[in-house]
């Protein structure tokens, strides 16, 4: 889940990693007024529940989701309610 970069799907790179750091100073140019907060992209791994998040300032975060074992596998769709338009 990353934060809307608007005209990045024209730029045709090979390969996307919001923690990249040859990119990572790029994604910062995108910044405007309306992001809040210190989380600008994550990703989950529902295999074992670790989560991943940075400020793309410095090193991403780990942390891992409590509960992930009780997510019923045989539904297939994993949502998440993120609130990114504040």
């Amino acid at each position: 889940v990353i934060r809307p970069l608007p005209g990045w799907n024209n730029r045709k790179l090979e390969e996307f990693h919001p923690n990249d750091p040859i990119i990572r100073n790029d994604l910062l140019l995108e910044r405007t007024t309306r992001w809040e907060g210190n989380v600008h992209f994550c990703r989950f791994y529902i295999s074992d529940g670790e989560c991943y998040y940075s400020n793309w300032e410095g090193y991403s975060t780990e942390s891992i989701w409590d509960g992930y074992n009780n997510y019923d596998r045989g539904i297939g769709t994993f949502g998440m309610l993120l609130d990114l338009d504040i």
